[in-house]
């Protein structure tokens, strides 16, 4: 048996001209008539869609067995 704890830290993916998308249900969708619902881009908007996670601690357990020698 071991027990152990592990920190994992990670950033939001995102592509590297800033195209990223997401959904935002407020925003007119030029090609549904203007009906609500459309997706943006984090290079064109000019905001974020997430943000770091910096206590991303976790516990981690773990067992071994052997059937046979």
């Amino acid at each position: 048996m071991d027990i152990g704890l592990r920190y994992d830290y990670s950033t939001r993916f995102k592509e590297q001209y800033g195209r990223s998308p997401d959904f935002a249900p407020d925003v007119a969708n030029p090609s549904a008539g203007g009906h609500p619902g459309a997706v943006i881009y984090e290079a064109t908007c000019g905001c974020r869609f997430g943000k770091k996670l910096p206590g991303a601690f976790g516990p981690r357990f773990g067992a071994a067995y052997q059937l046979r020698n």
